[in-house]
């Protein structure tokens, strides 16, 4: 299994990572500081 990782800018100074898990389905759930969630889906 091939695994890639790259990078993305947060244009919000305040809005970085608070927490990171994974979901059930293998997604990665990631809590922002300013509230917001991101899901970042496996390939």
């Amino acid at each position: 299994m091939a695994i890639s990782i790259g990078t993305h800018a947060v244009t919000d100074r305040d809005g970085g990572p608070d927490a990171i898990t994974t979901g059930p389905d293998g997604a990665l759930w990631i809590a922002l500081e300013t509230g917001a969630l991101a899901r970042v889906a496996r390939p």
